[in-house]
């Protein structure tokens, strides 16, 4: 018996609004250790990256665009800077920032999951995955790059080839409640009910306070008690 499909799914974080939901600054920032600069572009660099943690998303672009113009290669001033532009909904020049950071370093996986949510936030979602693929390729740890992809994969209605990718990703970071919801809405829409009850109440056992994993556990529930009731009935009827 086919249900209907649910869909309060969650997405990637920080500065794309989905659903409110932050991914996290420890799994994009750049980590500009790696980078020989002086004691003035280090600390331009942090300031910049302080704004944007702030919230002033305008404020920090102006101070990574000061240092890319100071020191053009510099990778993570480029990804940050098309995060910027991304919290600020400047899509075409967070695209070429982020194209230009992949140009500079094209085995920085961060670069792609940044690329992902780009495209992603203007719907172009098969280069979303393909990005967010990409990122995976690169670093097969970075729990957030498969969420986002199991994400994509549930908007274009791919559900089996979500379920894999987010079982990896909450296999890797099994303390993240939305994870948890998106593996439950690829398991729901597979018919896949006792599995989708369960990762709702594991996104509730994280966050008790997490509305869209209650409502989506109370819909799978709902369901998965319907069609315990019809497969009883249908024994009876054959017994």
């Amino acid at each position: 018996m086919r249900h209907a499909k649910i869909l309060f799914a969650v997405t990637f974080g920080l500065f794309l609004i989905f659903s409110g939901v932050s991914m996290g600054y420890q799994q994009e920032e750049q980590d500009n250790a790696t980078y020989q600069e002086s004691e003035e572009e280090k600390y331009s660099y942090d300031e910049a990256l302080q704004l944007l943690r702030n919230g002033d998303a305008e404020a920090a672009a102006s101070g990574f665009e000061s240092l890319i113009e100071a020191k053009p290669e510099h990778v993570p001033a480029h990804i940050n800077l098309a995060r910027a532009y991304l919290e600020m909904s400047n899509y075409d020049e967070a695209e070429n920032a982020i194209s230009k950071a992949i140009e500079l370093e094209p085995e920085n996986g961060d670069a792609y999951l940044v690329q992902g949510r780009i495209y992603h936030s203007i719907d172009r979602l098969d280069e979303a995955a393909n990005a967010y693929r990409q990122s995976v390729e690169l670093n097969e740890h970075n729990a957030y790059a498969l969420n986002n992809l199991g994400y994509a994969y549930i908007q274009m209605e791919q559900f089996e080839e979500a379920i894999p990718v987010l079982e990896q990703a909450v296999g890797q970071r099994d303390d993240v409640h939305f994870f948890y919801n998106n593996l439950g809405i690829a398991y729901m829409n597979t018919d896949q009910l006792e599995k989708a009850v369960d990762a709702f109440q594991s996104a509730l056992d994280i966050n008790p306070d997490y509305d869209r994993a209650e409502q989506n556990l109370s819909i799978a529930q709902e369901q998965l008690e319907e069609e315990r009731e019809t497969e009883l009935s249908e024994r009876l009827e054959t017994e």
